[in-house]
């Protein structure tokens, strides 16, 4: 008898956030921004998994979109329906977890997780804007980073060694490329990292530089006829910076 009233209770609770799936982009969809920004159709996948256990998640992630798109139309069934149910099913899934473990989890076993994952040698920071780098580090690692517990790693972020210079042949998916598909490129690297000043000159200059077809570098470049357009790409935030100058219309490096 209870497992019949658990199978029932598991349908009745499964077509409840299937219906869900259906109703909240209808009402979210009379404000695109908000539909996009909100997913809501993710919102009752996740529930289900987590409620009623990953097994139900995925089933229910699975068909409410495919169901959705044969109902309404929308979303449309190739290929947005077709990837959106492997993609909620997963979420499904992966909320889920069996519901009968919860009761044994304790607060040991999450000190145990939170000291193997969550160490001060196992983390991704991102600064960004217009700061004092080192002093911002130094904050991070006083306040934060030096109380969080750390692993046996040790991990060293190092700059790659400065490359002798290459000529090197890519094929290319056709045989017989167009002459705006070839391509020559020199790269050099624009010194440290950390060195914001620096870099941002390095901007600045290539602007003025090669911003332009009349920029005088490029237009020099151009009279040259060393290709049929010349243009730059500048990545300032790999470790170190690198700056490439590309030249198209060219057979030979």
């Amino acid at each position: 008898m209870k497992t019949k009233t658990s199978a029932t209770r598991g349908i009745v609770l499964a077509a409840l956030f299937l219906a869900l799936a259906f109703v909240l982009p209808m009402i979210t969809g009379h404000v695109p921004q908000v539909g996009n920004m909100l997913c809501p159709m993710h919102f009752p996948i996740l529930l289900c998994g987590f409620v009623l256990g990953g097994p139900w998640g995925l089933a229910v992630g699975f068909v409410a979109p495919l169901l959705r798109s044969v109902l309404f139309g929308m979303p449309p069934m190739f290929p947005v329906a077709i990837s959106m149910a492997f993609e909620l099913a997963a979420y499904g899934f992966v909320s889920g977890g069996d519901p009968e473990s919860i009761p044994a989890l304790t607060y040991e076993k999450y000190k145990r997780v939170y000291r193997r994952h969550y160490s001060a040698d196992n983390c991704c920071i991102t600064l960004y804007g217009r700061m004092d780098m080192a002093e911002k580090l130094e904050l991070l690692d006083r306040d934060y980073l030096s109380k969080m517990p750390k692993g046996t790693s040790r991990p060293r972020l190092t700059v790659q060694d400065e490359q002798a210079g290459a000529c090197v042949e890519l094929p290319y998916y056709t045989e017989n490329p167009e002459p705006d598909e070839v391509q020559c490129a020199l790269a050099w690297y624009t010194g440290a990292f950390a060195d914001r000043e620096l870099q941002l000159g390095v901007e600045v200059l290539l602007d003025a530089l090669l911003g332009t077809n009349n920029s005088p570098l490029k237009a020099a470049l151009l009279a040259e006829k060393l290709g049929a357009d010349i243009d730059i790409g500048f990545d300032d935030s790999t470790l170190p910076p690198v700056l490439a100058l590309r030249k198209k219309e060219d057979a030979a490096c």
